[in-house]
């Protein structure tokens, strides 16, 4: 059997340290896209909650105003209104 030659083998040594390197620098980055989707998203999801809860929060509000619009004028367009 004939042996590889040294330079053989250190070439291999690189191209295997080159591409444990690339993978892990790979790895990384979908590791880093995957949070920044992620964060993406949680952002999203707090908007939205803030933009519900603002719109609840100024229903209550005209509702209040309807019903003490009608416990002032007894009218049943602001009864209905509520």
């Amino acid at each position: 059997m004939a042996r590889a030659s040294p330079s053989r083998r250190m070439s291999r040594s690189y191209t295997i340290r080159f591409v444990l390197i690339s993978l892990i620098f790979i790895g990384i980055q979908v590791a880093v896209l995957a949070f920044g989707v992620a964060s993406m998203r949680a952002v999203n999801a707090t908007r939205a909650y803030a933009m519900g809860e603002s719109l609840y929060s100024k229903g209550q509000k005209e509702a209040v105003l309807d019903l003490y619009r009608y416990a002032q004028t007894g009218r049943q367009e602001f009864l209905d209104d509520f």
